[in-house]
C-alpha cells in the first residue's frame, strides 16, 4: 500500500494500524513524494491510499499520474473534509472511494480490505500476485497484499 497522508501524526497512525494487520507499507508525506515512491516501488504497490488535500501535489493529482500508467490501480481516498466540497470540481465518476476523518483502525482497514478485494473481484488486480502459504495467496505474511 502506497499510503501520502501529509499529517505526520495521522501517517504514523495509518501505517502501523496497516502493518500491525500484515501489509506492506510505504509512506509520503506529500502528492510529490507518493509520485516518487511509486516510481521506486511500483511492483510492489496494489493500493494508493491518499489524503485529497496535501501540499505540493493533491492526492487526487498524485493519484491521476499515477493510475495514468495503471488505470485499474485502486485508490482510496481520506479527507477531513465533506464529500461534497473535495468532489465539487471532480469529473464525473472521478470520485472514488472515500474515507472520512477521523477514521478508526477497524474502519481503516475495512475499507481497504474492501477496495482490494473489489480490485481483484473485478479482474482489475494491477499485477500479479505473490504466492503464499495457500494456493494463489496474494501479498505478505498474512496473505495480504501491499
Amino acid at each position: 500500500i502506497l499510503l501520502a497522508e501529509d499529517d505526520d501524526t495521522l501517517r504514523s497512525f495509518a501505517a502501523r494500524v496497516l502493518r500491525n494487520a500484515g501489509y506492506q507499507v510505504i509512506v509520503a508525506a506529500d502528492g510529490n513524494e507518493a509520485v516518487l515512491q511509486w516510481a521506486e516501488h511500483r511492483r510492489e504497490i496494489e493500493l494508493l491510499l491518499f489524503d485529497l488535500v496535501m501540499p505540493h501535489r493533491s492526492g487526487r493529482a498524485a493519484a491521476e499520474a499515477i493510475r495514468a500508467q495503471v488505470p485499474a490501480l485502486p485508490v482510496l481516498f481520506t479527507s477531513g473534509y465533506s464529500p461534497e466540497s473535495v468532489f465539487r470540481d471532480a469529473p464525473p465518476g472521478d470520485e472514488g472511494a472515500l474515507l472520512l476523518k477521523p477514521y478508526v483502525p477497524s474502519e481503516l482497514l475495512a475499507r481497504v480490505r474492501t477496495a482490494l478485494d473489489q480490485a481483484a473481484g473485478a479482474g482489475t488486480q494491477p499485477r500479479a500476485t505473490v504466492p503464499g502459504p495457500g494456493p494463489a495467496s496474494s501479498g505478505g505474511p498474512s496473505g495480504r497484499p501491499g
